[in-house]
């Protein structure tokens, strides 16, 4: 999370899947304070621990449509970083496409 997505005060954050390793990655994000830090699964359980661990907002991906979702969050801007530990694409929004918008010009990342 932090040697890749390096994310900062200013980016929202999706991690798809809050198991142990999408765990690992909310609580290395939620460290560095982005703007919103957007936890997914289709476990609730895992959601409600995700919340403790510092994501922002959860979205259960087996009852809510991802994308949407993340479109309410991010004001229709999209996540700037995506962490992905599902490896179903279905579930999860990638956030790779380039942002000319962005100040820092670094556009937006995805891992996983």
């Amino acid at each position: 999370m932090w040697n890749v997505l390096d994310p900062g005060p200013a980016d929202t954050v999706a991690v798809y899947g809050s198991g142990a390793v999408g765990r690992s990655a909310i609580m290395a994000a939620a460290h560095r304070g982005p703007a919103a830090l957007v936890a997914s699964d289709r476990v609730d359980e895992r959601l409600t621990l995700a919340r403790r661990l510092g994501a922002t907002h959860t979205i259960n991906a087996g009852t809510e449509d991802v994308a949407a979702r993340l479109a309410d969050v991010t004001g229709g801007h999209g996540v700037d970083l995506s962490f992905d530990t599902t490896a179903n694409p279905r579930g999860t929004p990638r956030a790779d496409v380039p942002d000319p918008d962005r100040p820092d010009g670094r556009g937006r990342r995805s891992v996983g």
